[in-house]
């Protein structure tokens, strides 16, 4: 079963926006599309991506939950139109912090395969790091927009942002959990950000911990492995001292190679971005992809990949979530992690 985000809107008017380095233009002309239509405006497109998410997986007939956390603040009307519409049912979060309610995927990292869990600490507390035959840790990576994983297969990023946004490099103490679990893990370089004003203005540059903003990590139909990097991703290396400096893209290519080759993941990047977060795609238990129409590059690599049949697309393009919301289709939608949550 998938728990979907909570279909709640809250603070869509802001001055100031963040996003990959190389998409920033992407997210430009979005803000340009849509910023002038209002707070009302941006709710509507919101809602209308998020419907065309949820239609999606309806279409795809996967079994899924809508997360929510209080049902005072929703749109009853959006809600129950929603539900006439596809017959989908809520899950009860009551209690859990926004940052989980809204983006499940940073609710946990689930391993089917190794029986292993990890949980965001931020999202819920641990009593037991056993439950029957699963492993449950809390973890750094049970944030699952840090980790990007496909069965026993794991890449990481090679610092971690912490809440001050300052970050830290990867330490051995943080992959403790791996150990002994059959997971194998790599990290790769992270990739800098900036921010940009309503006028369209850049800011300062920053780094991103997400790694899903940037990639994807499926398994294919003969169980090979493949991560598509976007191909405007901007890295650095850092020089001690608070000191760093900019890698050229192939470098920064090369480096993904160098990680992703011992652990038998081929590396591919589309020829362009025409969405952003277009890499920030769901594959489903059954190896199903649904992922943002409106970018035939990437469809095009993924369907080269996967087949055109394990291919689904939105109804709409999904552009207001990144600009407005910091996530895509992957962010909003993630496993039950049945081991410690009962299904409803």
């Amino acid at each position: 079963m998938l728990l979907v985000g909570e279909p709640f809107f809250p603070d869509t008017e802001r001055a100031e926006f963040f996003a990959p380095a190389g998409q920033v233009s992407l997210f430009v002309e979005v803000l340009n599309e849509i910023y002038d239509e209002g707070q009302e405006g941006i709710v509507r497109e919101l809602q209308h991506e998020y419907r065309a998410i949820v239609r999606a997986l309806h279409d795809m007939k996967v079994d899924f939950r809508l997360v929510c956390r209080d049902i005072d603040t929703l749109d009853r009307q959006f809600i129950t139109d929603l539900c006439c519409e596809v017959g989908c049912k809520l899950a009860s979060f009551a209690g859990f912090r926004s940052a989980v309610t809204l983006y499940p995927r940073d609710f946990c990292a689930i391993f089917p395969s190794t029986k292993t869990l990890l949980v965001n600490p931020r999202g819920i507390r641990l009593v037991s790091s056993f439950k029957e035959d699963w492993r449950v840790y809390e973890s750094i990576f049970g944030e699952g927009g840090r980790i990007l994983h496909t069965g026993c297969t794991a890449l990481i990023g090679d610092r971690v942002i912490l809440d001050d946004n300052h970050s830290r490099r990867t330490i051995d103490a943080d992959l403790k959990v791996f150990q002994g679990s059959g997971i194998k893990v790599g990290k790769v370089p992270l990739f800098v950000s900036t921010s940009f004003g309503c006028d369209g203005r850049i800011g300062e540059l920053s780094f991103n911990d997400h790694l899903d903003r940037i990639g994807c990590l499926i398994t294919d139909r003969e169980n090979s492995l493949h991560l598509i990097l976007d191909p405007t991703i901007h890295s650095v290396e850092w020089l001690g001292d608070g000191r760093w400096r900019p890698r050229e893209f192939e470098e920064t290519l090369d480096l993904y190679r160098s990680v992703c080759g011992p652990l038998g993941i081929e590396v591919h990047r589309p020829k362009d971005i025409q969405v952003p977060y277009s890499l920030n795609l769901l594959q489903t238990e059954d190896r199903r992809i649904l992922m943002t129409s409106g970018d035939p590059s990437v469809l095009g690599l993924v369907e080269d990949i996967m087949g055109r049949n394990y291919v689904f697309v939105t109804e709409t393009a999904i552009c207001s979530y990144p600009l407005f919301r910091h996530a895509g289709i992957r962010c909003l939608v993630n496993e039950m992690p049945e081991a410690i949550m009962k299904r409803v």
